[in-house]
C-alpha cells in the first residue's frame, strides 16, 4: 500500500523514538492547522482529524479555533494536561486514515 505508514504500537519495538519518527502528526505540514501539546512535546492535527472521532474534542476545536481567529493566529495550541504523551500518540495513529496499525501484536 503505498502512501500508508505501518505502527505496530510502543510495546512492539525497542526503539520506540525511531518508529515515532515515521508519524505524520510529528511534524508539521501543509494540512496542520492544530497543535497538541501533551507533556511538552507538540503533535500537530488537521482539526477534523480529531473533531469527526469525538464530541468533547470536536467542542475543544471549536473554542481554540474560534479564539484563534480573534487573536488572528495561524493555528490554535491546545495544552493537553493529566494525559501521557504515547498515550495520544496511539489514540492519533489509531484514528489517523494514513496509518495502517499492526493488529496482531
Amino acid at each position: 500500500m503505498a502512501g500508508v505508514l505501518r505502527y505496530a504500537g510502543p510495546q512492539s519495538t525497542p526503539n520506540k523514538a525511531l518508529s515515532e519518527q515515521t508519524l505524520p502528526f510529528l511534524k508539521e505540514d501543509q494540512f496542520t492547522d492544530t497543535v497538541l501539546v501533551v507533556e511538552g512535546r507538540k503533535m500537530y492535527i488537521n482539526r477534523a482529524l480529531l473533531g469527526y472521532a469525538s464530541p468533547y474534542f470536536q467542542k475543544m476545536l471549536e473554542n481554540a479555533h474560534r479564539s484563534v481567529s480573534s487573536e488572528k493566529k495561524s493555528k490554535a495550541e491546545i495544552r493537553i494536561s493529566e494525559k501521557n504523551f504515547p498515550d495520544f500518540v496511539d489514540m492519533l495513529a489509531f484514528l489517523h486514515p494514513g496509518i495502517c496499525r499492526d493488529l496482531t501484536v
